[in-house]
């Protein structure tokens, strides 16, 4: 789709799918930003589904062409049109759309995610239209001073995670777990 064509639907679309996220780190989002952000998408691939019953837009994705790969951004849909098959009617259109780039060597990246960011997208993608994980080592250098504090507060991590409905202790968990990675791949080096 063109995206200058639909800025108030994806708009719409934005805000409802946000509304379903849980409120620990759900967005707000400010119409003329957003407007202004859309304005941005010319070098991005726009995919759009809509309601066979009423036209409006259920939901979008967008892809950004990086040589070798088309790096899958963002996919927001309504809510209520997921059981519907949204999701999966974007991703096989998407699939479908560039096979050819496909077959050509090159792939579609689904990107990484947020350590707060509670979902099962990427699992959704290996099982039902054959994405694989593609692993990486994770490298992380603190500001001074804050790693004395990720290694005081280690110890702590999992009476931690049980207490991530609160806003800055869901970022906190965040990171320790992330140092968790780390430190789980260094003990598997050294093996």
């Amino acid at each position: 789709i063109v995206p200058m064509e639909h800025i108030e639907s994806i708009y719409n679309v934005t805000v409802q799918a946000y509304s379903a996220w849980p409120e620990k780190y759900r967005p707000t989002v400010n119409h003329d930003s957003f407007v202004t952000n859309i304005e941005t998408w010319q070098d991005l691939v726009v995919y759009g589904a809509f309601s066979k019953i009423d036209g409006t837009l259920s939901g979008y994705a967008y892809l950004k062409v990086q040589g070798q790969c088309l790096d899958f951004s963002v996919l927001r849909t309504v809510p209520s049109c997921e059981r519907l098959g949204v999701n999966a009617a974007i991703v096989a259109t998407i699939l479908n759309n560039e096979k050819s780039f496909l077959e050509n060597g090159n792939y579609i990246c689904d990107g990484a995610r947020s350590m707060r960011h509670e979902t099962a997208f990427q699992d959704y993608l290996e099982k039902y239209f054959g994405f694989r994980k593609a692993y990486c080592t994770l490298n992380i250098k603190y500001r001074r001073g804050f790693g004395v504090i990720v290694k005081i507060l280690y110890p702590f991590r999992k009476i931690l995670k049980k207490l991530t409905s609160i806003g800055l202790v869901s970022s906190i968990v965040a990171i320790l777990s992330m140092e968790e990675i780390i430190r789980t791949d260094m003990r598997t080096e050294i093996k």
